[in-house]
């Protein structure tokens, strides 16, 4: 989960670090940088973010409907041959 000093230096899809570092492994990362970076540009760090940098409730209403969303949308693991 980005927080806000992250989303300015890396704003796009791919960009943070580890996302990439994982991609160079074969694991696809939940990048939720991409979105937050684009709801922070439009509404203001304090849509997302308390006053002490930790997420705010509504940063945390979005980031889990992010996920959510995210996750429904991977394919589910092959189910197992039964013999």
């Amino acid at each position: 989960i980005p927080m806000r000093d992250l989303l300015e230096k890396w704003p796009d899809e791919g960009d943070l670090p580890l996302s990439r570092a994982l991609r160079a492994h074969g694991i696809e990362p939940i990048d939720l940088g991409p979105p937050m970076a684009r709801l922070v540009r439009e509404r203001g760090e304090a849509c997302c973010f308390a006053p002490d940098g930790h997420l705010s409730v509504e940063g945390n209403e979005r980031v889990a409907g992010w996920l959510a969303e995210r996750i429904a949308a991977r394919p589910g693991p092959e189910p197992a041959e039964r013999n």
